[in-house]
């Protein structure tokens, strides 16, 4: 479902990587910025769930990228 992915990616059943799912730019498929710094940051924590899930991430994992996010300027003030 997502194109360009790199080989060797860590990707959901769809072949989307955290990155393509929940880019920093904003939401995915969409041109605009996301609202705000949370909005990023659910996108990852909803995203970051599924990967769980899914068993394509360790709990350990899941709580890094969250706090990754939590950490990045993604989202924030344009």
């Amino acid at each position: 479902a997502c194109g360009f992915t790199a080989p060797a990616s860590r990707t959901n059943s769809d072949g989307c990587t955290m990155a393509q799912l929940c880019p920093c730019e904003g939401p995915s498929g969409t041109v605009m910025p996301w609202r705000n710094h949370g909005k990023y940051v659910s996108c990852v924590a909803q995203m970051a769930n599924r990967f769980l899930a899914e068993g394509l991430i360790t709990s350990s994992e899941h709580g890094e990228l969250v706090a990754a996010a939590a950490q990045s300027v993604c989202g924030g003030t344009r």
